[in-house]
């Protein structure tokens, strides 16, 4: 489950309560080997393992935050 709006995103994959990020607190974005990696502005480091899902559905959410975040894309194979 994703959900977003201009101002951030909720992704509930593989918990109960998700993880929340403003776009504006996003650094980097790094996708390797279906991990997507989200480092903060406080370089606090989000590991989000995607697994157990499709490739499709993986670069749809890393292209929503390619869209809306104004980061330093590291990654995304």
């Amino acid at each position: 489950y994703v959900n977003w709006n201009k101002i951030g995103i909720n992704i509930r994959i593989n918990s109960i309560l998700g993880k929340s990020f403003t776009f504006s607190s996003i650094k980097t974005i790094d996708l390797q080997k279906k991990v997507l990696i989200i480092t903060k502005n406080n370089d606090e480091e989000i590991q989000i393992d995607l697994n157990e899902y499709e490739e499709e559905d993986i670069f749809e959410l890393y292209e929503i935050l390619v869209i809306h975040i104004n980061a330093e894309l590291v990654n995304a194979g």
